[in-house]
């Protein structure tokens, strides 16, 4: 695809985003907590992944760099707006958090959406480093490795990150009445 791209093929580039934008939404949105920007910042990371194509390593994985992309230009916003809260206030992001009607349980997908907001808003307390960390391998379905690559740091500094993160945010959500 990136070689069609680079060789003028503007269709090829369509269906790249349309690919992957939505995971792009996803990771954008849990690393900001910014509704409003989200889409802003997955435009503007398809925009740079375009200008930087010629630079594309193919040695990697394309939605691997795009992430990358994506997370600097989330870093970005953050530094320019002071935006460290990550807490999903909008239902439609998490559409399985929903407490569905139809639901034989309807308290039990209520109290299920509740620690998503709960769990949500410990995430927003964490410094950036563990809050990224956590996106790409929980909500992003990233391996430690693939965390470690898409972050450009060691193996071993993802892992301790993890650890770290999880460790606090079992605290912060378990006062709460949830389990992280």
């Amino acid at each position: 695809m990136v070689r069609r791209v680079l060789a003028g093929d503007r269709e090829a580039f369509r269906l790249i985003v349309l690919r992957y934008q939505d995971t792009l939404a996803n990771l954008v949105f849990r690393a900001t907590g910014d509704r409003d920007a989200c889409e802003d910042l997955v435009q503007e990371t398809f925009l740079r992944a375009y200008r930087a194509l010629g630079g594309y390593d193919p040695r990697y994985r394309l939605s691997t760099w795009l992430v990358r992309i994506a997370l600097n230009a989330a870093r970005d916003h953050g530094r320019r707006q002071k935006v460290r809260e990550a807490t999903p206030r909008d239902a439609e992001v998490e559409p399985e958090a929903r407490p569905d009607p139809h639901s034989a349980d309807p308290a039990a997908a209520a109290a299920k959406q509740e620690l998503s907001q709960q769990v949500g808003a410990a995430l927003a307390e964490l410094p950036e480093t563990q809050r990224e960390v956590i996106v790409l391998g929980v909500y992003g379905g990233y391996s430690q490795r693939e965390v470690a690559e898409v972050l450009e740091v060691p193996l071993g500094t993802v892992k301790t990150r993890q650890r770290s993160a999880l460790s606090k945010l079992r605290r912060l959500v378990a006062p709460l009445g949830g389990r992280a």
